[in-house]
């Protein structure tokens, strides 16, 4: 059970704008997954945009919203959930995520006045004592088990091997460790520039023989837009599933901005020690917030949430 959760801090960083979002929901109220034992529910979110603050911004206004709106249920689809496994609970929670989170994707394609911002997200659902977390680009979520960092979470990098393949197949490339010579993250909102084939042609002097560039030869198409078989950024999250047990102390969510320059044992180390030293959780999240920045000199805006399982009192 979720003991406490508490505001976020954010940071610009040396950058000129704030491009994070984030969301705190303590209660969804889903009277769906109630029936079904799984309650309460709760939510926490933190966003990432870049190219802008569009994506960010609409993400915190909407996707919890959708996601909400996936768990509504006629009594004749809620009745024969009833006697279902966990493991079928979980799969069916887990496929309406991703619905949520696609259908997101497509409402801020066709709505937003600036479809080519993009923005990451990381999520926490949680539903009884169950934890889902759904992850779209690099920022990350990190739980804290006994004091070990436990990641949650897989980065949507174009170098990650599985995800330069996915690309590859769709007619698309790497180069630099980014898309196109382009994008640094694979699973993004947004960017509709990515998905919507209307990609600028790359130089031919920036493709390096393998492995820096994925295509077998050197010279590139004339336009890379006739070869695309189907969008090289899908906003489709991984998600991880956690059964909330004893040992579990506290999930980290934060924008690349922290983990850029911390690593994720580091990252609890610090706030646990803080989270002593201090007795307070909110101190402690500014203050990592504050660490990354001014001494380990993060370049980008960093946000962080913290949700604690445990009282503080109980971390050793």
């Amino acid at each position: 059970m979720i003991y406490s959760w508490h505001k976020p801090h954010a940071d610009m960083g040396a950058r000129k704008h704030m491009e994070d979002a984030h969301t705190i929901i303590q209660d969804l109220c889903i009277e769906s997954l109630s029936r079904l034992g799984l309650h309460p529910q709760s939510y926490f979110a933190v966003y990432d945009g870049h190219g802008g603050e569009e994506a960010s911004s609409f993400l915190g206004d909407v996707l919890h919203h959708n996601i909400i709106e996936t768990f509504f249920m006629k009594k004749t689809e809620l009745k024969p959930l009833i006697n279902k496994s966990p493991e079928e609970l979980q799969s069916m929670i887990t496929k309406r995520l991703i619905d949520a989170f696609e259908r997101t994707d497509e409402e801020f394609l066709n709505e937003s006045e600036r479809p080519q911002a993009g923005s990451t997200a990381t999520t926490v659902f949680v539903a009884g004592k169950y934890m889902f977390v759904s992850n779209v680009g690099d920022s990350r979520t990190v739980l804290s088990r006994g004091g070990k960092a436990e990641r949650l979470s897989n980065d949507h990098k174009p170098s990650r091997s599985d995800e330069a393949q996915r690309i590859r197949d769709t007619g698309g490339f790497v180069i630099h460790g980014r898309i196109m010579g382009e994008l640094a993250v694979s699973r993004a909102f947004g960017d509709a520039p990515f998905k919507t084939f209307d990609l600028p042609e790359p130089p031919k002097d920036d493709v390096d023989s393998k492995p820096r560039s994925d295509y077998d030869s050197q010279e590139l198409p004339v336009n890379p837009n006739d070869i695309l078989k189907g969008p090289l950024v899908i906003p489709t999250p991984e998600i991880t599933i956690t059964e909330l047990t004893d040992d579990c102390e506290f999930v980290m969510l934060a924008s690349d901005g922290l983990y850029d320059v911390l690593k994720d044992q580091e990252a609890v180390d610090f706030m646990r020690q803080k989270i002593v030293q201090l007795g307070d959780v909110q101190r402690a999240v500014e203050a990592i917030v504050e660490y990354a920045i001014f001494h380990q000199r993060s370049t980008d805006n960093v946000t962080c949430v913290v949700v604690m399982f445990k009282e503080p009192k109980d971390l050793k």
